[in-house]
C-alpha cells in the first residue's frame, strides 16, 4: 500500500493559488476605460444680417483637435481646427434665411470621436426686420435766417438706435455727411439754403452683441423759411383773411361743413396732430378699406358758408401726404345739386406729381399743371377761383410754394366754367385708393377775397 505524501500536495496547491492570483491581476491591468471627451461650455450667439456669430469655450483636453458646428437639422456643418494654446473658438455662419436657427456644437479627437452635443439658438435678421425699422422722429424743424442754418430738434431715440446719418449740400455747393449720436437732442446744418432739403436715415442694432448694423430707408425733408408776415392795414394792424383762418384747436366740426357719411367713410377720421415742422395741424386719415376722407365746405361763425356765383375767392393752405401714390383727389372744388361737371377743379396725385385738372361740361378734362410731390414733405398751395357758370366766364390761378404758376396753355389765368349745379365748395383730404392707408396733413387753411389774404 502506497503512502500519500500530504506535504507534497499541499505545496502544489499553494503554488496554484499564487499562480491564479497573479493571472487575475494581469487581466485587470489590461482593461483600460478611456475618459469621455467633455463638451463645450460658455456658448454665446451674436445676431447679424442673414448670418450669426457663435462663440464657445473648449474643454481642457489635449485629445481635442477640432470642433464641429451643424445646423438645418444637422444637414449642414462646418469644422474648425483647434489652435494650440487657445481655449476658445468662434465662427460666422453666412447665407442664413431670416429667422431663428438652432446650431449644434461638438468637439472631436483625432479618431473622429464626438463629445456630447451642445445646442444654441441664434437669430438671423434680414430685409423684413430692416423694412419695419423707423426713422428717428424730428420734434421740431426751423430755419434760422440770421445764421443761414437749419435747426433740428430730435425726439428721444428708440431702443436699439445707435445713430443717424444725415446728408445735405450747403449754399456753397459743398456736400456734408453728419453722424448724429442717439444721445444728441439737436443738430444744426450750417450754411443751409432755404427751400433746399436734407435726407437722413437711422442706424439700428437688434441688440448690443449684434455684428451688423441695419438702416432705415432715407427720408428727405424740405426746409422752408416758415416766417410769415401777415398783411397789415395802414395803422399796422394785422388784417386776417376776410372769410376764414382755420384753427385746428377748434376741431373739425367747428371748421368744416358736413363731415359725416359720404365724406368721411369709416374708419376714416379728421383729427388734429402735432407736426414737428408746422405744430398743430389737421390730419385727414384714410386707412386701408376706406375710400374717402374729406370735408364738405367750411363754416364761418358756426354756419355753413355759401360760395356764390360771380364772386372771386382765394384759398391758401399747406399740405403733406404720407404717400404720393395715384389717387382721385387731395382738393376738390366740388359741385352739388343738379350738376353737370361734378368737380370743375381737382388737385390729385398722378405718377409722383401733383396735378391740377379742370373739368368742363361734357366731361372735357384738361391737365393745367403738374409738379413733383414727395411723400412726407410740406408744400404750400394757393388757388384763386373766379366763380361763374358761363362756359368761359370763370377763371383759375395757382401758386406753388409762393410762386405763381404758368399753366399748360402758357397763361397764368385759365378761363373756364367754375360754378356748377346748386352750389360749389372746397374739399380737402384724400379720395380714392382704398387699398392704401394715406394721411393728408393740412395746415394754415385760409379763405379770402385776395391772394394777399391767404399767402
Amino acid at each position: 500500500m502506497k503512502t500519500v505524501n500530504l506535504k507534497f500536495y499541499a505545496t502544489i496547491a499553494l503554488s496554484l493559488v499564487f499562480l491564479l492570483a497573479g493571472c487575475e491581476k494581469e487581466d485587470e491591468a489590461a482593461v483600460v476605460v478611456e475618459k469621455e471627451i467633455d463638451r463645450v461650455t460658455s456658448v454665446k450667439s451674436c445676431p447679424g444680417r442673414n448670418r450669426v456669430k457663435l462663440w464657445w469655450k473648449l474643454p481642457a483636453d489635449e485629445r481635442v483637435v477640432k470642433s464641429k458646428v451643424t445646423w438645418n437639422d444637422e444637414t449642414l456643418s462646418r469644422e474648425i481646427p483647434v489652435v494650440a494654446g487657445k481655449d476658445t473658438l468662434s465662427i460666422i455662419i453666412d447665407n442664413l434665411i431670416e429667422g431663428n436657427h438652432t446650431f449644434t456644437i461638438y468637439v472631436l479627437d483625432k479618431g473622429g470621436k464626438l463629445s456630447e452635443k451642445v445646442n444654441v439658438n441664434a437669430q438671423a435678421y434680414g430685409s423684413q426686420y430692416e423694412a419695419a425699422l423707423q426713422n428717428r422722429a424730428i420734434k421740431k424743424l426751423n430755419y434760422n435766417a440770421e445764421t443761414s442754418a437749419a435747426e433740428i430738434d430730435w425726439e428721444s431715440a428708440a431702443l436699439g438706435v445707435v445713430g443717424a446719418e444725415l446728408e445735405y449740400t450747403d449754399a456753397a455747393a459743398v456736400a456734408h455727411t453728419l453722424f448724429i449720436s442717439p444721445f444728441s437732442r439737436s443738430t444744426t446744418l450750417d450754411g443751409f439754403k432755404t427751400g433746399e432739403s436734407f435726407r437722413y436715415r437711422t442706424l439700428h442694432m437688434p441688440n448690443s452683441s449684434a455684428i451688423d448694423t441695419f438702416y432705415t430707408a432715407y427720408e428727405t425733408v424740405e426746409v422752408l423759411h416758415l416766417d410769415y408776415s401777415p398783411p397789415v392795414d395802414d395803422d399796422g394792424n394785422i388784417t386776417p383773411p376776410s372769410i376764414l383762418a382755420a384753427d385746428p384747436a377748434k376741431g373739425a366740426s367747428a371748421t368744416f361743413g358736413l363731415i359725416g357719411s359720404g365724406n368721411v367713410e369709416a374708419p376714416s377720421s379728421i383729427t388734429t396732430d402735432h407736426d414737428p415742422v408746422r405744430g398743430l395741424v389737421w390730419r385727414f386719415q384714410k386707412p386701408v378699406s376706406s375710400n374717402r376722407c374729406e370735408n364738405h365746405g367750411i363754416k364761418v361763425n358756426g354756419a355753413k358758408y355759401e360760395f356764390k356765383n360771380n364772386n372771386t375767392y382765394y384759398f391758401g393752405w399747406w399740405s403733406k401726404l404720407t404717400d404720393n401714390s395715384n389717387n382721385n383727389a387731395n382738393f376738390q372744388w366740388k359741385s352739388y345739386g343738379d350738376h353737370i361737371q361734378n368737380f370743375p377743379i381737382v388737385l390729385k396725385m398722378r405718377d409722383g406729381n401733383m396735378i391740377l385738372q379742370q373739368r368742363q361740361p361734357g366731361g372735357i378734362e384738361t391737365i393745367l399743371w403738374s409738379a413733383p410731390w414727395k411723400a412726407n414733405t410740406w408744400y404750400k398751395l394757393a388757388l384763386g377761383i373766379h366763380v361763374s357758370d358761363a362756359l368761359r366766364g370763370g377763371w383759375i390761378e395757382l401758386w406753388f410754394n409762393g410762386v405763381k404758376q404758368t399753366f399748360s396753355d402758357d397763361s397764368q389765368r385759365y378761363y373756364c366754367r367754375t360754378f356748377d349745379g346748386g352750389h360749389n365748395c372746397p374739399k380737402w383730404g384724400i379720395y380714392g385708393r382704398s387699398d392704401l392707408a394715406i394721411s393728408n396733413y393740412i395746415d394754415n387753411i385760409k379763405v379770402g377775397t385776395s391772394y394777399e389774404e391767404v399767402d
